[in-house]
């Protein structure tokens, strides 16, 4: 017979709460703490790195705090049961691989189209955006002070 817990499925106000509180959170941190950290001279990597691990790292340390809660012993091997954390096969590899691929073909493939999608008022970014992360603002792989003319 096996000792592990049948989980429930949560509910759809749960499922509201756990994903709708960290949305929260990570929206206000990009339209306002990231208008902030920029006001006050904050370098763009900082202030992005901030804006976006905070709430990724809160939500390890809550899941984390839920595996406790929910009467698990704090072992690497617990961890992998509950969270289902298991080793790739050499399908699921390739699977990854090309999905990569076709991610990186795609981005290139329909760049053009992050100008056009910015000018649509429900999908143009706000204007605080520094130019490194604003489709509004022509990328280039190697910024042009570093060229070296020979």
């Amino acid at each position: 017979m096996s000792n592990e817990k049948i989980l429930k499925p949560i509910t759809y106000w749960s499922s509201l709460l756990y994903f709708g509180i960290p949305s929260m959170v990570i929206t206000i941190f990009i339209y306002y703490l990231w208008p902030y950290l920029n006001k006050i001279g904050t370098p763009a990597i900082v202030s992005f790195a901030l804006i976006m691990y905070v709430p990724l790292a809160s939500l390890l340390i809550a899941s984390l705090l839920a595996f406790l809660i929910e009467g698990n012993e704090m072992s690497w091997a617990n961890i992998k049961n509950r969270f289902r954390l298991k080793p790739m096969k050499k399908r699921e590899w390739l699977w990854t691989i090309g999905l990569i691929i076709f991610a990186i073909i795609s981005y290139g493939g329909l760049s053009f189209t992050a100008k056009w999608l910015a000018s649509i008022r429900i999908f143009s970014p706000p204007d605080f955006l520094p130019p490194i992360v604003d489709p509004r603002v022509e990328q280039i792989m190697i910024p042009k002070d570093l060229w070296v003319y020979y």
